[in-house]
């Protein structure tokens, strides 16, 4: 029916309505769509490049080997301890041994989570690396509530549960993530 010409990416159209009654011209001045010259190219280039950097940044984000979330054995990130959020310094299996060692330090329990056999009793060496902070053990299930001064050891005997897991933390740290658990 029509025809088309293309001038300076502005599409102007001949059509005809209807037989016997002309011709309508539809016609724009490009300043207007694409402001003024040279600036048409340059606002198109500069949101492709701000998209290509924000789905750049988006896939590098996914792929970042870091997790905020963590409950493997090698620890980082936080993790859920009963309802309490603890920071989360690995786990480790001290099944069948009587001794273990637990690092304090500042707001969390190195490892977190302590691993036994049901109903083992085990002596924890707690040894608070803190240069000057205060912590504590406490394990509300067996009546444990021990200060740590910073810089030293104190040893606390606790057993594992029978099933499931018993939560300790720290009473003047618990809301900044220093808590751990037994668990079997």
């Amino acid at each position: 029916m029509g025809r088309q010409l293309r001038t300076d990416r502005l599409e102007l159209r001949t059509v005809r309505a209807e037989p016997n009654q002309g011709v309508v011209r539809i016609t724009c001045d490009p300043d207007q769509i694409h402001g003024p010259k040279g600036e048409s190219m340059r606002r198109p280039r500069l949101l492709r490049l701000l998209v290509l950097f924000l789905v750049l940044g988006l896939v590098a984000a996914g792929c970042s080997s870091k997790k905020s979330e963590s409950s493997g054995g090698e620890g980082g990130g936080t993790m859920t301890i009963g309802s309490d959020k603890a920071n989360n310094h690995g786990t480790k299996d001290f099944s069948g041994k009587d001794e273990a060692e637990v690092e304090q330090d500042n707001f969390y329990f190195e490892p977190t989570v302590l691993k036994g056999t049901p109903g083992q009793k085990t002596k924890l060496e707690l040894d608070n690396e803190a240069k000057s902070t205060l912590h504590n053990f406490t394990l509300t299930a067996q009546n444990i509530d021990m200060d740590v001064q910073a810089g030293q050891k104190v040893d606390v005997s606790v057993t594992f549960p029978q099933s499931g897991l018993l939560e300790f933390f720290c009473k003047y740290h618990k809301s900044s993530g220093m808590v751990g658990e037994l668990s079997v």
